[in-house]
């Protein structure tokens, strides 16, 4: 059996050693007296006849019975192809990255003068945190103080301009020497900066500008304690 050339790799180490198992107890029945010279293929070499079919299947390929002359088409399709086609697809659909802007509800204002102000992170939980249990985790009115369980990095708010992000990346290096820092850019997109600056950053979206309540870029808001500090910088 032989298959035309292609893209496919080749079949799987176990189906070749049953068609060659079968191949050769072909060929010694063949010298038994009345047997046919050519015919028949042992029952193992079936088996790997069929395997390799359903394995060649997944190629169009054309599949040649040496000896026989004869051709059979393999009409089942390939769902590898299917599915690099679907991921094309479904790449070509989707935004560059380009694309992808930040896009706030209330945009940051520019810091007209250096300032320091202190936010407290303190909260009343709104109602009952139940468990699929029905058992209450955390009982409405709660006092929570979230930073009393974790330690958050340096976050650096900045325009995407190249004043602000020159003074970002000096700040970044500045600030890394204690622990990490992450660049938040308040509009533009984080591809086009990392292409014209090499740079990484990352978006500002609603939820930051509540969290750790910033007003005005550019700002470095890190954790002192149980309270955030921003300290605003004018440029």
């Amino acid at each position: 059996m032989t298959l035309p050339e292609s893209t496919t790799s080749a079949p799987p180490k176990r189906l070749r050693g049953w068609l060659v198992k079968g191949l050769k107890m072909n060929n010694r029945a063949s010298l038994l007296p009345g047997a046919r010279r050519q015919g028949r293929l042992g029952a193992v070499g079936w088996i790997g006849m069929l395997g390799l079919l359903l394995w060649a299947g997944s190629t169009h390929a054309r599949v040649t019975l040496t000896g026989s002359g004869r051709s059979y088409p393999v009409i089942e399709s390939s769902s590898h192809k299917a599915l690099i086609n679907k991921i094309r697809a479904e790449a070509q659909q989707a935004p560059h990255p380009s694309q992808v802007k930040v896009v706030l509800k209330r945009h940051p204002k520019p810091a007209r003068e250096e300032r320091i102000r202190k936010v407290a992170t303190t909260y009343l939980q709104p109602h009952d945190l139940v468990s699929h249990q029905g058992q209450v985790i955390i009982a409405k009115g709660t006092r929570i103080e979230p930073l009393r369980f974790i330690q958050l990095p340096v976050i650096i708010a900045v325009e995407a301009d190249s004043i602000q992000l020159k003074w970002a990346k000096a700040k970044q290096a500045e600030l890394e020497k204690a622990g990490p820092a992450f660049i938040l850019i308040a509009n533009g997109s984080a591809w086009d900066v990392a292409q014209r600056y090499g740079l990484r950053v990352y978006h500002l979206d609603d939820r930051y500008m509540e969290r750790f309540q910033i007003q005005r870029v550019p700002c470095v808001i890190r954790q002192i304690g149980l309270n955030l500090e921003i300290h605003e910088y004018a440029l």
